[in-house]
């Protein structure tokens, strides 16, 4: 049977941060909607529709708690079924979402490369058991990616929220992946960590928690805006301790300076953000060095990205491999160049290699779902009610 003759299958982007939901064939997801859901402080149940941070928490009639639905928690990749579950409706099933029947629509889902065989199971039985899709298939996102591309094989590094994974793709299967947690989060973490006492949040009722979350989402719109890639490697990470309110204070916040063996002292410029309140911050603290934390991160043994990318490049088949750099946490502007300079000067990696950073790249895995599920061909890949029940779900997830 195939099982798109009818009806257009549903792709569910899942990420940490957020999700991402559409049609097969579509070049782009119709909605994007955080990963997060309220869960109430006075019962612990979970409100049906997806955390809304911009509104400050006024549509709730209660203290509420920001759960994630994915995380990566001491080197896994985990899942909340009672948050994923109402995140599912709200996508896919409700009026506000995609309003699909969910015994018409198939589903092809985007799961981490990282992700080991706990999480796949969990994500067959709730949407062959529990939802009752009548297709399912679960796609890695690292092969997705490639996809999209119009390639089958190459090295997909993908800077997302909680990870930066790099995998090698060879035909459409991952031979080899590093996933660390060096990515969005932690980023966040870090400029919250020298910024967050300028940032006001004007709920009192709200718990710690959500007003943690108002505060990084603060951060995360100074990010996009103000942060760039050094392009090349800053060679002392000294950061003055905290960001100050420029207003009035511009001249002692943009003192602070980086400690250079190459330059000395240097005078660091200020670069002013405007909050929602009108309040001037001065965030030349952390402008420059956010995106440096990919490369070299300050706290954690874990290895920087050129050197991952480096060691991925050396085990593929490729004389010239080819090159993805995708995730939300890839689009800091300066990011391409500062890689490939760094690439070039190893003698791991080929002088010229294919490279991309696709446009498109925040949902690159979304994209590579929705065109092969909109292959005729990708008929037999499918997981139906018949075979999920012949071959049982261990046998599945480790074949898939």
């Amino acid at each position: 049977m195939v099982v798109t003759d009818t009806f257009n299958p549903i792709v569910f982007d899942l990420g940490s941060s957020s999700a991402r939901v559409g049609w097969a064939g579509s070049d782009q997801p119709k909605f994007v909607e955080s990963c997060f859901m309220g869960c109430k402080s006075s019962d612990g149940t979970i409100d049906p529709t997806p955390l809304r941070f911009s509104n400050n928490g006024r549509k709730y009639t209660e203290p509420i708690d920001p759960v994630r639905c994915v995380s990566y928690e001491n080197g896994r990749w985990t899942v909340d079924l009672e948050v994923l579950a109402p995140l599912t409706d709200a996508l896919c099933y409700s009026q506000r979402g995609l309003n699909a029947n969910a015994y018409e629509r198939p589903i092809i889902m985007t799961r981490p490369s990282g992700a080991d065989n706990a999480y796949k199971k969990i994500m067959f039985k709730h949407f062959m058991e529990s939802v009752e899709v009548p297709a399912f298939f679960l796609g890695d996102t690292s092969v997705l990616s490639i996809y999209a591309s119009g390639r089958v094989s190459g090295v997909c590094a993908d800077l997302g929220a909680s990870t930066t994974c790099v995998s090698v793709v060879e035909k459409g299967q991952v031979v080899s992946s590093i996933d660390y947690p060096i990515g969005g989060d932690y980023i966040d973490q870090f400029m919250l960590s020298r910024l967050g006492d300028a940032i006001n949040v004007p709920m009192t009722d709200m718990t710690e928690k959500f007003v943690q979350e108002m505060r990084l989402v603060t951060i995360r719109e100074i990010k996009h805006s103000a942060c760039k890639c050094s392009h090349h490697p800053i060679p002392a990470l000294q950061i003055s301790p905290a960001g100050r309110s420029a207003r009035g204070q511009r001249k002692s916040a943009s003192s602070a300076s980086l400690q250079s063996p190459q330059s000395g002292n240097t005078q660091q410029q200020s670069e002013v953000y405007k909050l929602p309140d009108g309040t001037e911050l001065d965030v030349s603290s952390v402008s420059d060095q956010a995106a440096e934390l990919l490369f070299r991160s300050q706290d954690r043994d874990y290895p920087g990205l050129t050197e991952c990318v480096t060691e991925a490049l050396s085990q593929t088949e490729d004389a010239n491999p080819f090159l993805l750099l995708t995730g939300g946490s890839s689009h800091f502007h300066g990011l391409h160049t500062r890689l490939v300079h760094e690439l070039e000067n190893s003698e791991k990696v080929p002088l010229i290699f294919p490279f991309s950073q696709w446009t498109h790249r925040a949902y690159s895995g979304f994209v590579g779902a929705s065109m092969m599920a909109s292959l005729s061909t990708f008929a037999s890949l499918w997981v139906t009610p018949a075979s999920y029940s012949e071959h049982g779900v261990d046998r599945l997830i480790n074949s898939k």
